[in-house]
């Protein structure tokens, strides 16, 4: 089986709020995680099952400004991408 897929993350940059369009997802739970740019876990923003359209609004208010790594695995696999927070 394939893991996660990020379809798409709107808006990138953000300010406070982003949405993850995943693919890929089945039933099983998945775990979304932000990473600093030094590899340091920052904040864990979902860990459990997703809807069944692979959508998730995801608040990151608290957040420094910055640039992160965004992380969507699952038992499947894992896909990264970059996020910056305005």
């Amino acid at each position: 089986p394939q893991g996660p897929a990020m379809i798409d993350v709107f808006p990138n940059p953000c300010v406070s709020h982003v949405v993850i369009t995943l693919d890929h997802i089945r039933k099983e739970d998945v775990r979304i995680v932000l990473h600093d740019m030094l590899g340091r876990e920052s904040l864990v923003l979902h860990n459990g099952p997703i809807a069944a359209d692979g959508r998730i609004l995801l608040d990151v208010s608290a957040l420094p400004v910055g640039t992160y790594s965004l992380t969507v695995e699952s038992e499947f696999g894992r896909a990264t991408q970059l996020l910056v927070k305005r």
